[in-house]
């Protein structure tokens, strides 16, 4: 069984619906790469086929549950953005390839599927290159 410290929260990488002492749901989605809310864990059955892939993405989503009710979620998304060794892996690039729609709904920033959801980072990321462009359209 391999356990990993991180942040002082147990990781348990061979039991993936536990975070420490939390026990968490995770349910197969078709719809985009992977959401939390809750306790739960909504991610793609199309990663099964690629299991480093699965469980990076699956490690990613347990760090936005660490602290549900902290600020910290937009950060997590920030890391991981600037992470360009886990942007540009081989199994990622592939994933991307093979499955191009699943890529695509991971941009949409508000969705319904079996309830309305919300990407906090997205909305922010998006506003910020709106107000960039609007502002870079008046200087010219």
């Amino acid at each position: 069984m391999k356990r990993l410290l991180k942040n002082n929260i147990d990781v348990n990488i061979d039991r993936p619906n536990y975070l420490g002492d939390k026990v968490m749901e995770i349910k197969n989605t078709d719809f985009g790469l992977a959401y939390c809310y809750g306790n739960v864990i909504e991610i793609n059955k199309a990663l099964l086929k690629y299991p480093k892939l699965y469980k990076a993405v699956l490690q990613h989503e347990k760090e936005h549950l660490k602290n549900p009710e902290s600020n910290m979620d937009f950060f997590v998304d920030l890391k991981d953005m600037f992470n360009f060794k886990k942007q540009l892996s081989k199994e990622w690039l592939i994933f991307n390839l093979k499955h191009p729609k699943i890529s695509l709904q991971s941009l949409c920033p508000i969705w319904f599927d079996k309830g309305f959801h919300t990407n906090l980072f997205l909305i922010v990321i998006y506003s910020i290159m709106l107000i960039t462009s609007i502002l870079a359209g008046a200087m010219l």
